[in-house]
């Protein structure tokens, strides 16, 4: 994460009409409503330009790097120390959550991932497999 890129796509033609947008992102960057907002908005626009109309995106009048910006010079001297000093004590006796899960997990946490073995055609696993070259990412065997 410290190299990113934090978010790739690609975008796989498999017939004349008919692709397939992959989009890959480290949970961190993205939740949930982030995710269902761009799926919504991508997925319109993608039908709209299916049926030869423009998608309406439009400039918008504030950017994240913006927003950012103004709380960096907002924040300041008394007033950072004051909202440091707030959430310290309203945190001060916050206990670990534990949070239902999808499945049980085991006792003792490891880094081990999962696997999910695909068979491909010959040739779209050669174009796989350029790509991984080409973008020098990790690959499985």
């Amino acid at each position: 994460m410290e190299t990113g890129p934090l978010v790739r796509v690609s975008l796989f033609r498999l017939a004349e009409d008919d692709h397939v947008l992959l989009v890959v992102m480290h949970h961190i960057i993205c939740d949930a409503w982030t995710l269902a907002l761009l799926t919504h908005e991508a997925g319109g626009a993608l039908s709209r330009r299916a049926t030869g109309d423009a998608p309406p995106l439009r400039d918008l009048s504030v950017q994240y790097a913006d927003y950012a910006k103004w709380q960096r010079e907002r924040l300041q001297g008394d007033l950072l120390a004051s909202a440091l000093d707030y959430w310290k004590q309203e945190l001060a006796d916050a206990s670990t959550l534990e949070l239902p899960t999808d499945r049980a997990r085991p006792n003792v946490r490891s880094a081990r991932g999962g696997r999910v073995v695909l068979e491909l055609p010959v040739a779209l696993g050669r174009r796989t497999r350029a790509r991984w070259r080409a973008a020098r990412t990790s690959r499985s065997t």
